[in-house]
């Protein structure tokens, strides 16, 4: 087994009673009105949403129409080395080599060679900025339009393992646990931490709406955050492995999925907003990495030991729809296309599969039909009975009394930077820096 994933921290997953009461939550607090739906969190509209996934045919090839060859690319369960922005470009770290791979021309070329290892990446929202966190805990931002590096951030004392990005916020992790919060709307580094782990964090997210941060960390926990606090509001203690897999609905605010590692393998569905499990299930293989569909819900998730397979879900059932297989070592690395149909996965290769369907007339049965703020499922002969009665609850909130982060300045110079930058990305990378440097297709369809 490689250092990347020990997944030694093992823990029961029986809750410990307190004063009487299994779990105590912190009071939520209001929100104001989401445009996601929550609804399909109720036990009666699961039943429906699963009425309709299992009467939905789903017809997936089993093979990558796509192969590219990545040497160098770190077998490490705590890194994050790939990444698809909006603009059709696929970063790719390679040791100390960081590369992207123009999707739409099928060019790739080499963006910097750095002293130390790259150990995450993530791109901007708009897909005009790429940040780079390193193994010496900078981490680095590019401007690809231009070629340039346009800032660099200091604060972790160690590796920077994970990033992720919402609408004005850079929030990088690191191996000592902590979470940073770098302010994209002031020219001068603006940082605030947030603490919440006691070891390795090896997964970051940020919700669709901008609300929520989820991490995940080698101390077997999931910390939910609300933007703005310096201390989680929410824990989650029912994985018995590392959690680097995490993945937030895009259709239905609060709707989380995470997965653990080699000796937890296991997926579950979070109801973040009213504190409480949806569904869990048990794969047989270390989970790596996670990705919703944008058109239905269903769930990827990808695998390292012992199967190194994808396999697609269906959600909130968790029926398994399809199995990917064609990795020979175990699969780490996820990222989705813009239009999120394509997923782009990592061993020493990079391959691609058409996973989810076009957002499409043809596609719009398989949608939940939204009206007047509930879910609906089209009537169906002989629905099916709602999931089975979820495991006890460990969603738990943070012990600490949450703190506010200090009111920062709101220049907005860079984040008009980014709406103007990458229009013409996908255009950008010219045929003189489109030499074969690492990255290089081995197969395609």
């Amino acid at each position: 087994m490689s250092a990347g994933d020990q997944d030694t921290a093992t823990r029961s997953t029986v809750p410990r009673k307190e004063k009487g009461r299994v779990l105590q939550f912190a009071a939520i607090p209001e929100q104001a009105a989401s445009p996601y739906n929550s609804s399909i969190l109720s036990e009666s509209c699961a039943a429906e949403a699963r009425s309709i996934n299992s009467i939905i045919p789903r017809n997936v090839s089993p093979f990558a129409y796509k192969v590219l060859d990545a040497p160098r690319l770190m077998d490490d369960f705590y890194s994050n080395l790939i990444d698809w922005s909006r603009q059709g470009l696929l970063a790719v770290a390679l040791g100390a080599d960081l590369h992207v791979y123009n999707t739409v021309t099928s060019k790739p070329f080499k963006v910097a060679t750095y002293e130390v290892m790259v150990r995450s990446v993530a791109w901007s929202q708009s897909g005009a900025h790429l940040s780079v966190g390193l193994h010496s805990g900078k981490v680095d931002l590019w401007d690809i339009n231009k070629m340039s590096k346009v800032r660099s951030f200091a604060g972790h004392s160690k590796h920077v393992t994970a990033l992720s990005w919402n609408s004005h916020l850079l929030s990088s992790a690191g191996s000592e646990g902590i979470v940073l919060n770098h302010d994209m709307r002031v020219p001068e580094n603006s940082v605030a931490a947030m603490k919440g782990h006691r070891s390795t964090i090896s997964g970051l997210k940020w919700s669709h709406d901008d609300r929520q941060l989820a991490s995940g960390g080698n101390d077997n926990l999931v910390c939910i955050w609300r933007a703005g606090m310096s201390k989680p509001q929410q824990r989650i203690t029912a994985h018995t492995a590392c959690v680097k897999a995490l993945a937030w609905s895009p259709h239905h605010a609060g709707l989380l999925a995470t997965g653990g590692g080699t000796q937890d393998q296991t997926i579950a569905l979070w109801n973040t907003v009213k504190a409480s499990m949806i569904h869990s299930i048990h794969t047989g293989s270390q989970v790596s990495g996670l990705a919703w569909s944008h058109t239905v819900n269903e769930l990827l998730s990808i695998h390292g030991y012992a199967t190194s397979a994808l396999h697609i879900w269906k959600a909130p059932s968790m029926v398994n729809a399809a199995t990917l297989t064609g990795h020979n070592s175990r699969v780490l690395f996820l990222a989705m296309s813009p239009d999120g149909q394509t997923a782009a996965t990592g061993d020493e290769t990079v391959r691609f599969w058409r996973v989810f369907p076009k957002d499409t007339a043809k596609s719009a049965t398989a949608k939940l039909v939204r009206s007047e703020g509930k879910v609906f499922a089209p009537e169906r002969p002989n629905p099916l009975p709602p999931p089975p009665a979820p495991r006890p609850l460990l969603l738990k909130p943070a012990s600490e009394q949450q703190q506010s982060q200090q009111a920062m300045p709101a220049s907005t110079a860079l984040l008009e930077e980014e709406a103007h930058a990458g229009k013409n990305m996908a255009a950008h990378c010219k045929d003189d820096k489109m030499a074969d440097v690492g990255l290089h297709v081995q197969h395609e369809d």
